[in-house]
């Protein structure tokens, strides 16, 4: 079940779409995660570490379970407010809900998740552009900096000093 095969099967591609998507959705000029590759990072990733696979592929069963019992349909088939309501109920580890030893560490399961394909989005290179994100080698010439507008301190060196003045070693302030 946990092998190198475990992205051919679509339903675990379908349900990953469809989470992905619900964590980053398509906003104004932002892609939606599915649109910028993020399951292929993520397919990535997993087929290095079995444990954080086993982690994914449990959270994945549990929403398309708790999809079928509770809605009577696939995760990528219920509406988005549904969707929304069972990864919140992942993100909480509520009782009862047969997340059970999947929240073995608390919420870090949703959180390892999230953070995953935030990681995925934002280490895009198709994404920087919408975030204003310039790259930079270190090998080369860094961003220009603005010069800075000393007038912005004025009214601060209007106040008075809030804090003592230490003397250095001769005294002197």
């Amino acid at each position: 079940m946990y092998g190198a095969d475990f992205w051919d099967e679509k339903r675990y591609q379908r349900t990953l779409r469809a989470a992905v998507d619900e964590i980053i959705p398509s906003v104004d000029d932002m892609p939606a995660a599915s649109q910028v590759k993020v399951i292929n990072y993520i397919s990535l990733v997993l087929e290095k570490d079995i444990e954080l696979l086993r982690l994914i592929v449990a959270a994945l069963d549990w929403l398309q379970d708790q999809s079928q019992s509770r809605f009577g349909r696939d995760f990528d088939q219920a509406s988005s407010e549904q969707r929304i309501d069972l990864l919140k109920a992942l993100e909480q580890g509520v009782q009862g809900s047969g997340i059970g030893s999947l929240n073995h560490v608390g919420s870090d399961l949703f959180v390892t998740f999230r953070n995953l394909v935030y990681e995925a989005y934002y280490t895009n290179p198709e994404v920087w552009p919408a975030i204003g994100y310039e790259f930079h080698s270190t090998g080369g010439v860094g961003p220009v900096m603005r010069p800075f507008d000393e007038s912005i301190l004025d009214e601060v060196r209007k106040r008075p000093k809030y804090y003592r003045e230490i003397p250095d070693e001769e005294g002197k302030i």
